[in-house]
């Protein structure tokens, strides 16, 4: 796990390194659905999701384009969706 705290943290770190990623939607430096353009020019098949408590429409309609949007305070889903999405493939 890798935690970040602004858009430039993650910028400055490796995606390849990362099974999934949770983007808040409003970042000191930027926002969430600007932070998953460059996580995906990076890593296109990198799993993205947002966890939020904005109520702004056009940033969250944005966001849908790149995941899943949660509403904060419910971390239970954001957890499931990260359990489903970040496990390896099976072996045959």
């Amino acid at each position: 796990m890798c935690e970040a705290s602004s858009a430039a943290d993650v910028r400055d770190s490796d995606p390849s390194l990362l099974a999934c990623a949770v983007i808040d939607l409003e970042l000191p430096d930027g926002d969430g659905p600007d932070l998953a353009a460059t996580l995906r020019n990076a890593r296109g098949s990198l799993p993205l999701a947002f966890f939020t408590a904005s109520t702004a429409a056009q940033l969250r309609e944005r966001a849908r384009a790149y995941g899943p949007v949660f509403d904060k305070p419910n971390l239970d889903a954001v957890v499931a969706w990260a359990k489903k999405v970040a496990q390896p493939p099976p072996t045959k």
